[in-house]
């Protein structure tokens, strides 16, 4: 399978205090069925960057050749340092870039990517801090970008003395979901560990609370959310295990539930799901990931290398079905 990565459009003052791009990967092999294609497997898109070589780098791993298509440094496409580069998110092919420019004007500037399907649009959604000019209050303004119209929209203001809430700091990613075109991120609301999410078609925001702390490891904690076959899913490790819970119903406390739980294994780090029942980790030893199939628990090497001392992020990814213009 031949992937050609084009640089379609680049963005300016995306959130006011970054960058962005759009970069297409399209197949010519796909089919006009988009039923038949959802129900085909992903691919797997790993970024790392290494801050001693100063290099950012893109690979895919093919599902079909179990092999890597050859990676390329977003250097050639973007006139920055590459190991700025963040991969905020990717759906149908596409692969939204970001990079810090200037300084954000408060903590609280968070970003998030995905897929319109009802109005056939891209976007990108950003949630910025602002303290009121008459009190001390701090409201969070809601703006969304449209690709398909090329332009900026304000969508609300959440008031911060009503809602208690407390975003992540910024550059903290989320995760989108496609089954229910929502990103989310991980926050404080009204006193509570929550998840917020962003609906992309509707343009509104949902908290639902995590999982009572009864419910979990007293001497366990949560890792970063993730996409598990287009449903919202966290980890959660103690000393023995890790525990793969999976949300229901958006809004509903009760609806998360504990899936599995598996031994723990020392110098692994959960990175992403791939493959229905797979878990790409990846080793603190050295430079491999493993993927680990939940039901058999059995453990693979992938032939794909990331240097000890880079950071990354693994993403499950399609080829383009939806062209960007």
């Amino acid at each position: 399978m031949v992937m050609e990565l084009l640089l379609k459009q680049a963005m300016k003052g995306v959130g006011r205090w970054c960058k962005s791009c759009f970069v297409n990967s399209p197949d010519p092999q796909l089919s006009d069925n988009k039923k038949k294609h959802n129900k085909d497997p992903h691919d797997l898109l790993v970024k790392f960057c290494n801050h001693k070589t100063h290099e950012g780098i893109i690979s895919i791993f093919s599902h079909e050749t179990n092999g890597v298509v050859e990676p390329y440094d977003p250097h050639d496409y973007i006139l920055s340092d590459s190991a700025q580069l963040s991969v905020l998110g990717c759906h149908n092919g596409v692969v939204c870039l970001r990079r810090p420019h200037g300084k954000p004007k408060c903590d609280a500037n968070i970003l998030g990517f995905g897929f319109d399907a009802k109005n056939d649009d891209y976007k990108l959604v950003s949630i910025e801090g602002y303290l009121s000019s008459h009190s001390d209050e701090i409201f969070y303004d809601v703006e969304v970008y449209s690709l398909k119209w090329d332009s900026w929209r304000w969508v609300t203001s959440i008031n911060n003395l009503d809602n208690d809430l407390h975003l992540p700091p910024s550059m903290t990613e989320g995760v989108y979901t496609n089954e229910n075109e929502m990103y989310s991120w991980r926050v404080t609301y009204r006193g509570k560990e929550a998840i917020m999410s962003f609906e992309m078609s509707k343009e509104i925001i949902i908290f639902t609370p995590l999982p009572r702390p009864s419910c979990l490891h007293p001497y366990g904690y949560l890792t970063n959310l993730m996409d598990m076959n287009g449903r919202l899913a966290f980890l959660h490790m103690d000393p023995r295990f890790f525990s793969i819970w999976w949300l229901g119903e958006l809004g509903v406390e009760h609806s998360w539930s504990k899936l599995i739980s598996i031994p723990l294994a020392y110098g692994l780090w959960p990175m992403a799901f791939w493959k229905n029942v797979g878990l790409v980790l990846r080793r603190l030893d050295d430079e491999n990931l493993v993927l680990l199939d939940i039901a058999t628990q059995r453990r693979k090497l992938l032939p794909i290398s990331i240097p000890c001392s880079a950071e990354s992020a693994v993403f499950s990814f399609k080829p383009s079905m939806v062209p960007l213009n």
